[in-house]
């Protein structure tokens, strides 16, 4: 299924998705409940192969999920404890499914895909950088790529980068991203795994999942309307 308006998507990750993937495809964001879902790595391989300047980002975690279109809550609680004994179930028994074989219904990829007049890219703080003046630094060599005017930052940390890395400290990163970029809006959220590779860093001839699924690192996603 895919909602849209002119080249701007809202999907949920099928065949459909794949088949309307071209050159003019400038920016992907992901949420993924499972970071290594066959579907969502060989969707990512080919974005990254058939759009060559795509800036891709996205976190793993509780993030997408469905409820069968219902609003009832006793629904919706009953469907997130069914997914969470599921996972609990696959990781005791170290179940490890075909990549061909059909997973968990409540497993899932959600994601927007931007096309046409627009300016994108992705910095990733990788798991070596443990300070506050290392997120600015790389914020700061990231600066001159980006088109500041109309401009929205999505940021997708690990939960392992928040107050346990910085001594107790909140928001470390993200004041870090203000000083740098004051006028742009950032909205963040928390995960389990960072999607995304660095578009300041030459891609790699064959991509392989370890190249843009990533742990304890932070991505930050730009995205700028031309007009």
């Amino acid at each position: 299924m895919i909602l849209g308006y002119n080249n701007n998507y809202l999907f949920l990750l099928n065949q459909d998705v794949f088949n309307q993937l071209n050159s003019e495809t400038k920016a992907v964001v992901l949420l993924s409940n499972q970071p290594s879902l066959c579907e969502t790595n060989k969707f990512i391989k080919k974005a990254l192969q058939t759009c060559p300047q795509l800036s891709l980002g996205g976190g793993v975690g509780d993030l997408s999920w469905s409820t069968h279109s219902t609003s009832d809550i006793s629904s919706i609680l009953a469907t997130l404890v069914d997914f969470d004994r599921f996972l609990e179930t696959e990781e005791v028994e170290g179940n490890e499914p075909d990549e061909d074989e059909a997973r968990h219904p409540h497993q899932l990829t959600v994601g927007i895909k931007f096309a046409g007049s627009i300016q994108s890219s992705t910095l990733l703080i990788s798991s070596q950088v443990r300070t506050e003046k290392g997120v600015e630094k790389r914020l700061l060599e990231h600066k001159t790529k980006v088109k500041e005017e109309n401009c929205l930052a999505l940021m997708f940390a690990c939960c392992g980068r928040g107050k346990g890395l910085y001594r107790g400290k909140k928001d470390v990163e993200s004041r870090a991203f203000r000083r740098v970029f004051p006028c742009i809006p950032l909205i963040g959220i928390f995960g389990n795994g960072e999607i995304g590779m660095d578009t300041s860093k030459p891609k790699p001839q064959v991509v392989k999942e370890r190249d843009f699924i990533h742990g304890y690192t932070t991505i930050f996603f730009f995205i700028s309307y031309s007009g």
